[in-house]
């Protein structure tokens, strides 16, 4: 443990990103811990944890990894997720169109169509289910809902070989932050599809993220420049 700070789990985490200069004048004794989330892009962040519920601490986490997405650029390279195995062999493929400073899965979406696999993109119900629609890239089959362009169309019953899932985080065990609400984890849950997140390189993260019991893994991770499976 660094400055005899004892290094267990706590039930829950709240962060704040702090320079390593000043973790001590910041520390509150008996009330924090503290932990390096080894980021590759954000190796000098530190993360100063107090034991809350893992709720608001996955509330704290989106905030964070929202606000160091505004300073990275768009990652939009991905052949490393084109040369996987899954993918060449895939024949129905989810995928989902990004937004704002999401991973841009354009390229994705065009390749896909390109080897003639079947596209599905993901529309939220109003039961808060999500369905898998697919797609022959005319935009006149999207709907924009809010921020996120969705398809018209009846949901896709089939076999689905590969889900690409966005994130806002991933851990070295699998684990998956979200943009909250858990839509994405009840897909996931029924399907038995191989499962690969998009993020930037600094997102994959050494320590172990707050998880609930409702929370999926996926079974890799692909940035631009590495692919990690679990």
């Amino acid at each position: 443990a660094e400055d005899g700070i004892r290094d267990d789990l706590v039930t829950g985490v709240q962060t704040c990103a702090l320079p390593i200069c000043q973790r001590l004048s910041k520390y509150q004794e008996g009330a924090c811990e503290f932990r390096y989330f080894d980021c590759f892009a954000h190796a000098s962040t530190l993360l100063c944890i107090y034991a809350i519920t893992v709720d608001s601490t996955k509330r704290d986490l989106r905030l964070f990894f929202r606000q160091s997405r505004q300073s990275q650029p768009v990652s939009r390279d991905w052949n490393l997720l084109f040369q996987t195995p899954e993918f060449t062999n895939a024949k129905v493929v989810a995928s989902y169109h990004s937004y704002g400073q999401e991973p841009d899965t354009t390229e994705i979406n065009s390749t896909i169509l390109s080897l003639k696999k079947s596209l599905l993109l993901p529309r939220v119900n109003n039961d808060s289910s999500l369905s898998w629609i697919q797609w022959d890239g005319d935009s006149e089959n999207l709907v924009r809902r809010q921020n996120i362009l969705e398809p018209s169309g009846m949901p896709f019953t089939g076999k689905i070989d590969l889900i690409i899932t966005p994130a806002l985080a991933i851990d070295i065990r699998g684990n998956r932050l979200g943009q909250g609400g858990g839509i994405y984890d009840r897909a996931l849950a029924q399907s038995e599809a191989w499962k690969v997140a998009l993020i930037n390189d600094h997102e994959f993260v050494s320590d172990i993220l707050p998880v609930e019991s409702h929370d999926q893994r996926v079974d890799a991770v692909v940035t631009p420049t590495r692919i990690m499976r679990f």
